[in-house]
């Protein structure tokens, strides 16, 4: 991250319809916020070709969005206790 600059994590599965209005949301805030807050997206999906074409779709890649995908027994998941 460059500087002093707060961090937003959304964390998101491959059942992203129930997202979408999050993941809408979460591209205004990075706009808005995109030199004040380092936005990343991280997937829980296990299928990386449904990730790469659900990424395109909606563009979360632009405006310097980051993205991971990790698969849905990651240690992530487990670390910070995300349920389904």
């Amino acid at each position: 991250s460059k500087g002093n600059r707060a961090l937003f994590l959304f964390v998101w599965d491959g059942n992203y319809n129930t997202y979408i209005n999050e993941l809408e949301y979460f591209k205004r805030l990075n706009r808005a916020f995109k030199n004040q807050i380092t936005f990343v997206l991280i997937s829980l999906d296990d299928n990386h070709e449904r990730w790469q074409q659900i990424v395109n779709r909606y563009t979360l890649f632009s405006d310097g969005i980051i993205n991971y995908r990790v698969d849905n027994a990651s240690a992530i998941k487990k670390q910070y206790q995300i349920k389904e």
